[in-house]
């Protein structure tokens, strides 16, 4: 309704529309979706060129600059305490590494639950397990032969189509025609090719998934491509799919939200550290 007062193209709606439901269990009917809107407009910046890996890299190169070291897969046990202090990290490996200040960069529920659950006030626990972290969106990498017509696309061609979208969720579906984010990138391909992120909307955060489930979902996905793209099938070379059972399970991402947290009114009234530190 916010959208109608000031556009009437309906293409043009709908692609303003579709980032206000990224990740989250909401349709363009939802209330409170405009502030949503708000939310994701006003804290958005520039896009990182070839995205954030590339980000990742210069991040890496910044620390090793500093001589600090970095550890990649090691799992941390136990955030340590002493004197109800904290006093450093213990791997899975057993390996203690002391430290007078950590910084979690986990989703709340496993910054509380894991590491923090004998630490945390029962009221602040409760509050921390309410948070809505279920994610409605699954991704797709694929690998083409070429490139598409852009560097990003919003694929959705009304709200109406956006709402059809997202009306199989609420009965535990995922939609025959989706909606997709597409960023479109030749900075991680051979010569020649080029690699089309897509996030897929409005996937049910629970769904039971088998490999003819994800076949069906990955081919809806390319149907839908194939109506802008019409040779798309041809120029696949590769893919790989990740809901969010996968995002959960691989990536230890709780509920598969790779935002750990849904961007909503009440999540962000109600965020579950703000202004909590310990000691």
């Amino acid at each position: 309704d916010f959208l109608n007062f000031f556009f009437t193209s309906s293409a043009l709606k709908a692609a303003i529309a579709l980032p206000a439901h990224s990740f989250t269990f909401t349709g363009p009917r939802s209330p409170l979706t405009a502030f949503s809107l708000f939310y994701l407009h006003a804290r958005a910046k520039k896009p990182i060129p070839h995205g954030a890996p590339q980000l990742l890299e210069r991040l890496l190169e910044e620390v090793r600059k500093l001589k600090i070291t970095v550890k990649t897969n090691t799992p941390v046990k136990q955030i340590l305490f002493q004197d109800q202090k904290v006093c450093g990290v213990e791997t899975e490996d057993y390996d203690v590494f002391k430290a007078p200040k950590v910084i979690s960069t986990c989703d709340p529920h496993t910054t509380a639950f894991k590491f923090l659950s004998s630490h945390l006030p029962a009221n602040r626990l409760l509050k921390i397990k309410h948070q809505k972290i279920r994610s409605t969106t699954a991704i797709v990498a694929l690998g083409l032969k070429g490139q598409l017509q852009s560097e990003f696309i919003r694929m959705v061609p009304s709200l109406e189509a956006l709402e059809k979208a997202f009306d199989p969720i609420k009965y535990g579906q995922f939609p025959s025609e989706p909606a997709l984010n597409i960023w479109n990138t030749t900075h991680y391909a051979p010569e020649g090719h080029s690699v089309a992120l897509i996030h897929i909307h409005f996937i049910p955060p629970h769904y039971h998934w088998t490999p003819e489930e994800e076949k069906k979902l990955l081919q809806s996905t390319i149907n839908t491509l194939s109506r802008y793209n019409p040779d798309i099938s041809d120029r696949i070379v590769c893919h790989k799919l990740l809901t969010p059972e996968v995002l959960q399970k691989e990536y230890l991402v709780t509920g598969g939200h790779i935002f750990h947290s849904e961007q909503t009114l009440d999540q962000l009234i109600n965020a579950p550290f703000e202004g909590f530190i310990i000691q």
